[in-house]
């Protein structure tokens, strides 16, 4: 059983072309971290991936600074997997696509407090039983052409705010 964490309070994470940040990624049973509570994650290209369990289980917390990724894989791989992203503060720019519970693997995405998720063009893919959007304060915001789709999953809403500032956003659920 491998546990690993890393924490960002200042300073840059610069990832560039088709670099990952992997959080319980290699097996057996891995747990991984990543706590940005200030400074950022920044992003050459939208060609960049943030990987929350896979293959094992992983969390995400940001309660300040700002993250900017391509893609994020929630909960995504094998069957003993858990993913968990939760944001309570800051800003964290999606400019592809979240992919949640790709087979039926515990995936949570948590918005809340003064936290603020901008789907820059990305859409949210809930492709599994295991997803779920927990909406309870802060901004989820979908820009240009975006929407939630699968055929799965749950999406609840106690307090925050849902917005579609940009004139092609669907934030309907297919």
């Amino acid at each position: 059983y491998n546990t690993g964490t890393l924490n960002i309070d200042g300073g840059t994470l610069a990832l560039a072309d088709g670099q990952s940040i992997r959080l319980g990624q290699i097996n057996p049973a891995p747990e991984g971290h990543l706590n940005l509570t200030s400074g950022e994650i920044t992003s050459a290209t939208d060609n960049t991936v943030l990987e929350i369990g896979t293959y094992g289980t992983g969390f995400f917390n940001q309660s300040g600074g700002t993250s900017t990724v391509g893609t994020v894989n929630l909960g995504d791989q094998a069957n003993t997997v858990a993913g968990t992203m939760s944001i309570s503060g800051g800003v964290f720019n999606v400019n592809s696509s979240i992919e949640m519970s790709d087979q039926d693997d515990p995936a949570t995405l948590n918005v809340g407090g003064s936290g603020r998720l901008n789907l820059n063009g990305a859409n949210i893919n809930m492709d599994g039983t295991g997803a779920e959007i927990n909406l309870n304060g802060g901004i989820v915001d979908f820009a240009t052409n975006c929407k939630i789709q699968g055929a799965y999953g749950n999406v609840n809403i106690d307090g925050g705010t849902l917005m579609a500032s940009g004139a092609t956003a669907d934030t309907g659920i297919d």
